[in-house]
């Protein structure tokens, strides 16, 4: 089976947006030429403001893999949230938080600059781009552990455990301190979204 698998791809390249990427598929079989390439964004098209007026953002396709539902399980602050991308799962009770539907590119980039804080608890993800565009929009992020492999722990970036019930409890004290810090740290943000531009 591997032998008819590495016949088919003789002479293929890989583009992978990680090196870990790279070294998964290279620790199974692929054994030819690569490229590490992460997912880049263009600063200049995101609108600036220095006060945003919303809290939080989850921007992402609303199903159990995306981790909305495990999120608002242990969320108990008084923020709304405002919850967009296709609600593709109905079973995910979004209220008494707003849907606001789809967004184009271009509303990412003139909406996305007035939140604080994006979070994405997704259990399966390499490098998302969303996560770029909060940066690049002066958000800060509270993103699952397992897989943001493009990114290190900031004052701006909290990553936990999805698997850890006491990181999940302290999903309120973590936002709480993003939510306040923001504001000061977004000249911060911005430069650190400068690495991906």
């Amino acid at each position: 089976m591997l032998s008819r698998i590495t016949s088919n791809f003789k002479d293929s390249i890989m583009i992978a947006l990680s090196s870990r990427m790279a070294k998964y598929f290279i620790n199974l079989w692929f054994t030819w030429k690569y490229y590490i390439i992460p997912n880049w964004i263009n600063t200049k098209k995101f609108k600036k403001i220095d006060n945003p007026q919303k809290d939080i953002i989850y921007l992402w396709n609303i199903n159990k893999n995306k981790g909305q539902e495990l999120f608002l399980q242990y969320y108990s602050l008084k923020y709304k949230i405002d919850f967009v991308w296709p609600y593709l799962d109905k079973t995910i009770k979004l209220t008494p938080h707003n849907y606001l539907g789809i967004w184009s590119k271009e509303e990412v980039y003139n909406n996305l600059w007035n939140y604080k804080v994006l979070v994405l608890l997704s259990k399966s993800e390499w490098d998302p781009l969303v996560v770029k565009e909060a940066l690049a929009a002066w958000c800060s992020l509270l993103v699952s552990k397992s897989a943001w492999i493009n990114l290190e722990e900031t004052e701006f970036i909290k990553k936990i455990d999805i698997n850890n019930k006491d990181e999940l409890k302290n999903i309120n004290f973590y936002l709480e301190k993003l939510i306040k810090e923001n504001k000061k740290l977004r000249p911060k943000i911005f430069k650190y979204a400068k690495n991906f531009d």
